[in-house]
């Protein structure tokens, strides 16, 4: 009885699962991961004015470059630095390849930033050859892991001197900081704005930065405008900083302290480009707070530390057993006595 009754269960329950496999494949499969976002989708609206189209597809800028038409305008996803940093670039904005950027640099007679060029990123609604104009130049930075070290020094009174004596002629002179540097410890990116001395008020007198670090480099936002466009580009700053990410492997938090290199350069060497002076911290820690979510260091390390510990209980069953194996040599050196025997008399020689 109790097997037909057990058969019974099994079949009802087998026959429950096909029913309920049956209605999931009747209604098709789920919705699946999310879409991936589109690499370097053209934009053809936003290619700058007098640029010409060649019969081969690609485009020739109006600096006269020629650049491949999957980057003239182009918006998403986009990977640059052979993949070391993605650029994400909403509708909003659109992406030049590096000789456009590097001509617009030319234009407006402002220097390239430190690194590599490796691209412009512009509003939507503007055209380099614009009056008005301006664009964010992406840049790289191989300077290696960077030391989140010194960030008091900003505010001392004669940074802007060790800034101005680190970037000799023909680099502009910095006038002032019209937005002192300051550091995110949770993004890893250091923002200032530099004013430099201006001829007219048509003369690219401002230029804002921002350098987002990475494990092995650095990638840079470096925004040149005049001096009444001062509170559009501070504002656009972080918001294009935002769409740089480093790919996995490749990102701050990846460092591995004791296998990486030492860091050679802190906060302050992003601007003056100098190595950090002597003395200065061996391993790199930040000036503030962690980043929220991550776990605190350990004050020890217990992976060493256990390596040890079987050394240890040698070295102190030594020092017990050491002191008993003398104790005990001594123990049989000892001659018992007997209280009933008299040692012999001392023999006197007797003299004549």
């Amino acid at each position: 009885m109790i097997r037909t009754i057990t058969a019974a269960l099994a079949g009802v329950c087998v026959m429950a699962g096909l029913a309920l496999g049956g209605f999931a494949f009747a209604d098709g499969p789920g919705p699946g991961p999310p879409p991936a976002p589109p690499k370097g989708t053209a934009r053809p609206a936003a290619v700058p004015q007098g640029a010409v189209v060649q019969p081969d597809g690609s485009t020739v800028l109006p600096s006269g470059v020629t650049a491949p038409p999957e980057q003239v305008g182009s918006t998403g996803d986009i990977p640059l630095a052979n993949g070391a940093i993605r650029l994400f670039v909403p509708a909003t904005y659109y992406f030049m390849p590096a000789p456009e950027a590097r001509a617009h640099l030319q234009r407006i007679g402002a220097q390239a930033p430190a690194g590599e060029v490796l691209g412009m990123v512009a509003p939507a609604n503007s055209r380099p050859l614009d009056d008005a104009f301006w664009g964010a130049v992406i840049s790289y930075n191989p300077l290696g892991h960077v030391a989140e070290e010194r960030s008091g020094r900003f505010t001392e009174a004669d940074f802007p001197d060790e800034v101005r004596a680190a970037r000799p002629a023909p680099a502009p002179r910095l006038e002032a900081f019209a937005v002192l540097p300051g550091h995110d410890p949770v993004r890893h990116a250091t923002s200032w704005t530099e004013r430099y001395p201006a001829a007219n008020a048509a003369a690219r007198s401002v230029r804002s930065e921002q350098r987002v670090l990475g494990r092995e480099g650095v990638a840079g936002v470096t925004i040149d405008g005049r001096a009444d466009q001062i509170a559009t580009i501070t504002a656009a700053l972080p918001e294009i900083g935002r769409m740089i990410t480093f790919a996995p492997g490749k990102a701050y938090g990846d460092y591995v302290a004791g296998t990486d290199p030492q860091p050679a350069y802190d906060l302050p060497s992003l601007l003056t480009l100098k190595s950090r002076p002597a003395g200065a911290g061996k391993t790199p820690t930040a000036d503030t707070a962690a980043e929220p979510g991550t776990a605190p260091a350990p004050l020890l390390n217990m992976a060493g530390l256990t390596k040890w510990l079987p050394w240890a209980g040698a070295g102190l069953l030594a020092l017990g057993v050491i002191p008993w194996l003398v104790g005990r040599s001594r123990r049989r050196r000892v001659v018992d006595v007997d209280p009933n025997l008299t040692p012999p008399a001392e023999t006197v020689e007797k003299k004549d």
